[in-house]
């Protein structure tokens, strides 16, 4: 029992015409468009907002700190101990290390 080219039992045929295939359409076979992929579970976008909000939660956090440091910096600069600053906060890093 030899099978034609369209011979394709009713049901399946309107199930591959209803997802988009078409026998008729002489693009080669009739082939399904191409659908998009949904994204993947663990979106890079998902992450770089996190990533930004964590760092912007930081820099909050950290204001006072900053402002700390800068306002140190500026007094031993007026006073003409920039140098003395600047080794006493170097032996805090490696005291720290």
């Amino acid at each position: 029992m030899s099978r034609g080219e369209y011979d394709i039992p009713e049901v399946f045929r309107r199930a591959m015409e209803d997802a988009g295939w078409r026998p008729d359409e002489g693009d080669g076979g009739g082939k399904s468009p191409r659908r998009p992929l949904p994204p993947p579970e663990g979106s890079p976008r998902f992450n770089r907002y996190l990533l930004f909000a964590t760092i912007i939660i930081l820099f909050l956090f950290s204001i006072g700190s900053l402002a700390t440091f800068y306002t140190d910096w500026l007094w031993f600069d007026s006073l003409g101990y920039r140098a003395i600053f600047t080794k006493q906060l170097v032996t805090r890093v490696i005291v720290l290390q």
